[in-house]
C-alpha cells in the first residue's frame, strides 16, 4: 500500500517539475526588457508555487484517504475472520444437535420396542387373568 503512495507522489512530483519546466520555458523564451515581462513572469512564478500547493494538499487528501481506506480493509479483515469463527460455531453446533437427534431417534426406537414387548406382556398377562377367572366360576 505504501508502494501506491510513494508512485503517486512520484508522478504528482514529475508532472509538476514537468510544469515547472514549461511554465519557465514559456515564460523566458521571449524576454523583453520592459517591465510587463518581468511582471508575467512573477505571475507565473506565483501561479506555478499556488498550483503546487494545490497539487500537495491533493495529495494530502489522497494520503488521507488511502489511511481511511486501510483502516476499513483492516476492519472487514477482522470481521470476516470473525464471520468465519461464527460460521465454524454454527457448523459445530449443527453436528451435536445432529448427533443429538439420531441419539434421541435410537431410544425413541429402543422405547417403541420395550412398549411392543410390554403390551404383549399385559396383553397374556390379561389372557392368564381371564383363564384364572373362568376357572374360579368354574369351581364355584
Amino acid at each position: 500500500m505504501f508502494e501506491k503512495v510513494k508512485t503517486v507522489f512520484a508522478v504528482v512530483g514529475v508532472c509538476a517539475v514537468l510544469w515547472l519546466v514549461f511554465a519557465g520555458w514559456t515564460l523566458f523564451r521571449n524576454i523583453h526588457n520592459d517591465g510587463g515581462t518581468a511582471d508575467d513572469v512573477r505571475d507565473a512564478i506565483s501561479n506555478a508555487q499556488q498550483q503546487q500547493q494545490l497539487a500537495a494538499d491533493a495529495v494530502g487528501r489522497i494520503e488521507e484517504g488511502i489511511d481511511a481506506s486501510l483502516g476499513i480493509v483492516g476492519g472487514l479483515e477482522e470481521r470476516n475472520r470473525e464471520s468465519a469463527a461464527t460460521v465454524e460455531r454454527i457448523q459445530q453446533d449443527h453436528q451435536r444437535i445432529a448427533d443429538a437427534i439420531n441419539g434421541i431417534e435410537d431410544r425413541l426406537e429402543r422405547c417403541q420396542a420395550i412398549a411392543r414387548d410390554s403390551q404383549s406382556r399385559i396383553s397374556e398377562c390379561q389372557q392368564v387373568l381371564q383363564g384364572v377367572r373362568a376357572a374360579k366360576d368354574a369351581g364355584n
